[in-house]
């Protein structure tokens, strides 16, 4: 396998990032907000998380820069130039604090940041990855109040953002999800679970581990109403989602997370499960995260199985005035981007096809909110 040549200066960095990264954080920087009354200012907590991935690999170094937050209708502001860098691996299924700030009140839209190195180990050997060189932005409202503390998430997909080329080189296309639980408060970060195939092992390649946070740890995961697939089981302490599916369908259930707290807090979150009789494309996103009017939005709908490329279209309704969808796309996704321009609540419904003969087909619907 061969060792990828770096372009980026910033790549240099990476011998320090194996060197330093398990005995010594890298410097964050200087809070932003230093001189301004109490009843001004709040703190931000930014976390960094991983969906347990099915990469085999031993560590994925992951290192951001120039971490900014932008308020309606104002600029963005510096949270931090260089938050210390973080192993995904080591991360998998929990969080870890990248910076904590002070900043001023007040509602913000979107969080935004470059990838300035990502590399991979295995064994003894290490590789350098071909990262994005554009921004990576995320959609998402928050609100920092005063004299409290507001957690947002970074949660990546490594299991999906890291891909081996047919060269023996690693590319980092990161796919990321942006949560906002609420403060102190015990909450299911998950968004959705992805679809199986009867047969088929459910953990091989997807995501199906379950996601709180705030509350006390240990969590305790049970099915509240409803049933899981059948082949399928929920591991109580872990979280994790497992089995062989056995009969396809379309399986509706309600989760719900205790913690450890006394009185214990609880949550629940409802999710939709389609099981597949065969290896025929499908749609694994449910859900899109909100956006707001006048602000850029870009979100990924990924889909597996079938043949590659894939063709996207919108098969029922439109999408919110502004946004497009990319329509053909060889790596098993698409993307929703543009910059709404009138609100409202927007349902439509997206086909993918691929490239068999004949042709398979998956179709899901969506409910995207404009604010």
């Amino acid at each position: 396998m061969k060792k990828i040549l770096v372009i980026l200066a910033a790549f240099s960095l990476i011998s320090v990032f194996f060197t330093g990264c398990s005995s010594k954080e890298a410097e964050t920087g200087t809070p932003i907000i230093t001189t301004a009354p109490a009843n001004e200012v709040g703190v931000l907590e930014v976390w960094a998380a991983d969906a347990p991935a099915s990469v085999s690999v031993d560590h994925i170094w992951v290192g951001i820069e120039n971490l900014e937050v932008h308020q309606p209708g104002g600029s963005w502001t510096v949270v931090d130039e260089n938050p210390p860098m973080f192993d995904l691996k080591l991360i998998e299924g929990n969080e870890q604090v990248l910076t904590s700030q002070t900043l001023l009140t007040g509602e913000y839209t979107q969080i935004r940041f470059s990838i300035s190195a990502v590399a991979v180990q295995i064994g003894p050997q290490k590789y350098d990855a071909v990262v994005p060189s554009d921004e990576i932005r995320l959609v998402q409202t928050f609100n920092v109040v005063a004299g409290k503390t507001t957690s947002v998430i970074i949660d990546f997909i490594a299991s999906e953002s890291l891909l081996l080329n047919g060269k023996g080189e690693y590319i980092f296309k990161p796919v990321i999800h942006l949560f906002v639980p609420k403060s102190g408060v015990l909450g299911i970060v998950t968004l959705s679970l992805d679809n199986g195939q009867v047969g088929e092992e459910y953990r091989a390649g997807l995501r199906p581990q379950l996601q709180a946070f705030g509350g006390k740890k240990p969590y305790r995961w049970n099915v509240s109403v409803g049933s899981l697939p059948p082949g399928l089981s929920l591991n109580s302490e872990s979280g994790v989602i497992s089995g062989t599916p056995t009969l396809e369908g379309t399986y509706t259930f309600e989760i719900q997370v205790t913690d450890s707290s006394v009185p214990a807090q609880t949550d629940s979150e409802s999710f939709t499960v389609r099981i597949t009789s065969e290896l025929s494309v499908t749609i694994v996103d449910t859900s899109l995260p909100n956006g707001e009017l006048g602000e850029p939005y870009d979100a990924t709908i990924d889909a597996i199985f079938g043949t590659t490329p894939y063709t996207f279209t919108i098969s029922e309704g439109s999408l919110p005035d502004g946004l497009q969808l990319t329509g053909f796309n060889s790596q098993g996704s698409a993307s929703i981007f543009g910059t709404p321009t009138k609100r409202g609540d927007y349902t439509f419904s997206i086909k993918v096809t691929d490239s068999s003969s004949p042709p398979q087909t998956d179709i899901q619907t969506f409910n995207l909110l404009i604010k």
